[in-house]
This record gives structure tokens, C-alpha cells and sequence, in this order.
């Protein structure tokens, strides 16, 4: 979900479904909607490189720091 886009109306649409709803939901620009964010959240900056992007992840509730850490045990088996 792509929050710049909704501007200054988060009521313009419903972000029951998109938050709440099952699976995940990834959303650019969530500081704009804050106050309506959960407290459990995966993080994910992005930054751009010379030769690519780097990411890092930063989790918030236990669900997120499960994730993450399935994400570092896949990254230790890459190694």
C-alpha cells in the first residue's frame, strides 16, 4: 500500500482490511498513517547502494521477531 497516495485521508479507505485482514500487508510511507499502525510491525529500510540496495530489518512484536529471525536462518544456510 503505497500511503503517500492516500494523502492526508487514511479514512478514504478501509485499513481494516489491509491491516488486520490475513497474510501480510507491506506499506511505503507508514509514518504518514501511524497512529492507525499496529504496535507489531517488521520494519524494512531500504537503501540504495552504488551496485544495488541493502536492506534492514528492524522488528516490533513477537510475530516480527520470528520473522526475522527465519530470515537469518535462511541467510546463515545462503552463506
Amino acid at each position: 500500500m503505497d500511503v503517500y497516495r492516500i494523502g492526508n485521508d487514511p479514512d478514504s479507505i478501509d485499513l481494516d482490511d489491509f491491516l488486520f485482514g490475513n497474510g501480510a500487508t507491506i506499506i511505503e510511507w507508514g509514518e504518514m498513517i501511524e497512529p492507525s499502525l499496529s504496535d507489531a510491525y517488521l520494519k524494512i529500510f531500504i537503501r540504495k547502494l552504488e551496485d544495488g540496495r541493502e536492506l534492514a530489518f528492524e522488528a516490533h512484536g513477537a510475530r516480527a521477531k520470528a520473522l526475522l529471525a527465519s530470515f537469518e536462518q535462511v541467510e546463515k544456510t545462503d552463506d
